[in-house]
């Protein structure tokens, strides 16, 4: 019972700091598909099959 009191405690602060601070999402720019990428459209969403390299270059 402590147990539980206590897991929910920790998830509800951590749920209440990812809706406050937020999660930061990478957004890539310029990006090639390759010959071999899969792509498949639906009704509302496309979704794309391929590897994915990330090369960062230090300026």
């Amino acid at each position: 019972m402590i147990l539980k009191t206590l897991l929910i405690d920790i998830i509800k602060v951590f749920a209440q700091s990812l809706l406050h601070v937020g999660v930061p999402l990478p957004v890539v720019d310029n990006v090639t598909l390759a010959n071999d990428a899969y792509i498949v459209t639906k009704t509302g969403f496309v979704r794309i099959s391929s590897d994915f390299i990330y090369e960062h270059s230090i300026p």
